[in-house]
């Protein structure tokens, strides 16, 4: 028996809310699926391409850093790398 090592490729998209990511990830998840199966139903490709959202590893609402606005108002800052639980997003990959 021989042991194969498939390659990952592994693309990462961003950009600012709003700005098409998420449209984009679908497009390249479809034009990256390869046909399912042939006609005997035999699977016809390895390549399995998902979509990994950085929105579900978000930290819990009271853990996302806060900031003060330039009119005194404090808000939280979802845009900050602390707002990520970056340990969960690894264990993701690496999985």
């Amino acid at each position: 028996m021989e042991l194969q090592c498939q390659k990952t490729l592994l693309v990462g998209l961003s950009g600012p809310s709003s700005s098409g990511k998420t449209t984009l990830a679908r497009l390249l998840r479809t034009v990256f699926t390869p046909p399912s199966t042939e006609g005997n139903g035999d699977v016809t490709a390895t390549t399995r391409p998902f979509v990994l959202h950085q929105d579900d590893f978000y930290k819990p609402d009271d853990q996302i850093p806060v900031v003060t606005t330039s009119s005194g108002k404090l808000v939280q800052d979802w845009d900050t790398i602390d707002a990520l639980d970056i340990s969960q997003f690894e264990a993701t990959l690496g999985s």
